[in-house]
């Protein structure tokens, strides 16, 4: 940083910091500090999880979860409806702003929602 021969061949530019990401980063720990930490942000996401865990465990076997209740993620939820329902949900969730729904033919699963901040 203080070679001042790399820093003239460089363009004053040798070991810029990215500043727009460091700026990003401030707003993101100012959020989450106002939101009240990490421990807040844990909270939220176990109840937006619960929320969803609930709809798939109580759709009476329309929708099956693929993970166990112990190791069931808090970000990202696959799941998928009965066969021959799949084109439908799909296109239903598309026309109410849903995008993003990805098939994940390994799995067999139609839906995998990203439930993050």
């Amino acid at each position: 940083m203080l070679d001042y021969k790399a820093l003239a061949a460089s363009g004053s530019l040798h070991n810029t910091p990215p500043s727009f990401s460091i700026y990003i980063v401030g707003l993101v720990l100012k959020w989450a500090k106002k939101l009240g930490g990490l421990a807040a942000i844990e909270k939220i996401n176990h109840t937006k999880a619960d929320l969803v865990y609930k709809a798939i465990d109580g759709s009476g076997g329309f929708y099956r979860g693929h993970a166990l209740p112990a190791v069931r993620s808090l970000m990202n939820i696959p799941s998928a409806p009965q066969r021959g329902t799949r084109r439908d949900l799909r296109q239903g969730s598309q026309g109410a702003g849903l995008i993003g729904l990805k098939d994940i033919a390994l799995l067999a699963v139609c839906a995998r929602p990203s439930i993050t901040q």
